[in-house]
Parts: C-alpha cells; sequence; structure tokens
C-alpha cells in the first residue's frame, strides 16, 4: 500500500466517503508527508510523520487541547497514536517571511507560554538529540563519531542549565516562521503543528526557530529583546545561546542520516551563532 493509499483509506474512514469522492490530492512541501485534498466539497490537510518521536502524537493532542481557549492554531479533526493528523484547511493564509511576520510571532508565542496550562510532556533537548543520534543507520558513521565527541561538552551544558532557576512552559518546539506559522486573511497569525510541544524553558522556542529557519534570517539576541521587552540580564543571554547550540546539535542529529561528513562538520561550525560549547567553561 502506497502512502496516498494509506492515507485515503483513513480519510474514507473519518469522513465516510468512498475513496473517489476524495479529490483534488495535491503534495504539500514539507519535511513530512503532507497533502491537500477535499473531501465531501470542504479543503483539508493530512500529515503522516517521516520520522515519528516517542510520545509525539500524544503530545501534540495535548498541547492543541491545553492552548485551544487561545485560538491561535489550524483547527484539529483527526489525530491518531501514529501520529497522522486531519485538519481543516485554512483559506488565503501564508507562510510568514517578513520583519513584521517575525515581530508578531514573538508576541503569539509569549502569549503561549504565559497562558497555557501544564501538558504531561516535556521537550527534553538533550533527550531529543540522544534519540535522533540513536536512528543513525551506520553504527560506524563519521558523523555519529564527530556527534559523539561532544558529549561531555553537552552534559556539562545541561548541568549549568540545571542550576538554573527556569518555570518551564508549554513550548511549541518548532516554532519556524518560513515553516509553521501562518498569516491569515484578516492578519491575525496561527501556529501549526505541534508534534514537538512540550514543557520546556521558553527560550528554547525563541532558539530554536533561529536555528531551523536560518541565522541569515531571524537573529535569535534581538528575538530575545522582542520576547522580554527589554535589555535580557547576562543569564537570560546565557540560556539562550546554550539552547542555540543545543538545537544546532539536535538538528545536525536529526540530519545524521541524509549529511555527508564534511556538511555535518560545516554545521556545526556555523556561525556566528551555532555551535558555542565554549560556554561549559564560562561563568554566568
Amino acid at each position: 500500500m502506497t502512502i496516498k493509499q494509506e492515507l485515503q483509506t483513513i480519510i474514507s474512514k473519518f469522513f465516510n466517503v468512498d475513496a473517489s469522492r476524495i479529490t483534488d490530492w495535491r503534495n504539500l512541501k514539507g519535511g513530512n508527508h503532507i497533502y491537500f485534498f477535499r473531501a465531501n466539497g470542504e479543503k483539508y490537510v493530512i500529515r503522516k510523520f517521516r520520522q515519528p518521536h516517542p510520545d509525539t502524537a500524544a503530545a501534540e493532542k495535548a498541547a492543541y487541547s491545553a492552548i485551544a481557549p487561545l485560538k491561535v492554531t489550524d483547527e484539529l479533526l483527526y489525530l491518531d497514536n501514529a501520529g497522522i493528523k486531519i485538519t481543516r484547511f485554512i483559506e488565503g493564509a501564508h507562510l510568514g517571511f517578513s520583519g513584521q511576520d517575525q515581530e508578531d510571532s514573538i508576541s503569539v508565542l509569549r502569549n503561549v507560554h504565559e497562558s497555557s496550562p501544564a501538558i504531561p510532556y516535556s521537550y527534553d533537548i538533550f533527550a531529543s538529540i540522544k534519540y535522533w543520534a540513536s536512528l543513525c543507520r551506520d553504527p560506524n558513521s563519521q558523523n555519529l563519531k564527530i556527534l559523539m565527541s561532544y558529549q561531555q561538552e553537552i552534559d556539562r551544558l545541561k548541568i549549568k542549565l540545571d542550576s538554573i532557576k527556569i518555570k518551564k512552559v508549554l513550548c511549541h518546539g518548532d516554532p519556524c516562521v518560513s515553516g509553521n506559522i501562518l498569516r491569515l486573511k484578516d492578519s491575525s497569525l496561527r501556529i501549526i503543528d505541534w508534534e514537538y510541544a512540550g514543557m520546556a524553558d521558553p527560550f528554547q522556542d525563541l532558539a530554536l526557530a533561529s536555528v531551523r529557519q536560518g541565522f541569515e534570517k531571524i537573529d535569535p539576541f534581538k528575538s530575545l529583546e522582542r520576547y522580554l521587552q527589554r535589555k535580557p540580564a547576562a543569564e537570560e543571554i546565557f540560556r539562550l545561546k546554550a539552547y542555540v547550540t543545543l538545537g544546532a546539535l539536535e538538528l545536525a542529529a536529526w540530519q545524521i542520516n541524509n549529511l555527508n561528513t564534511k556538511e555535518f562538520q560545516e554545521w556545526l561550525s556555523c556561525e556566528p551563532y551555532g555551535f558555542d560549547l565554549s560556554l561549559c567553561n564560562r561563568s554566568i
């Protein structure tokens, strides 16, 4: 059975329609299997993970429920234990790319962080690095050896971050403006795809947005100042830098099977913000 056939079977059962009534099937670009379709004349989107993460579907379902009163997400209609999700298509929406989109998304994130109740799932970036590394298909991979060579420094960063009293909040986990934040016709924003949601340091969201979108497009330090609405303290700057570094490591681990050794090394030496394990040896 192909991916399309699998998803159309789920759609047929959910909407109680014959597969022939599922029309306008269109592949939407992204890191997962994402398709636009019509059923009963209405427009929808269905998603299937390429690389599912443990607890992903449960965490995403909990996040959608927790933030429903804020009305800042797309409309979730179906989500099974494998993470296959159906949402209503938002007519006229587009991904954000402008500076204004960046600024407005920070305000939305701050609202989510400050207003959302806790969910019983965390976003442990240290565990995430280990998980994605564990999916390396070649145990003798040079990329895996490079990543594992930094484990001592990663552990030191964890000790430093754990020593700081941080109130964990519901984080999106991948709030990339050009990938997961939509600008609607009425100018409001919607944050989609909450599969990495969990309780974490709110600065982690700011850092990961920069890492996954590209530092040439979004400056994490300017984002932090906008988020705080003031100049950040030294400890706050340290937290942001730490999560930027960890985010670079996490993304490298996620791509461990897709990058050659040169590309892998280039990513981990990313400047000016990317990979800075000298943080481990600095005082806060």
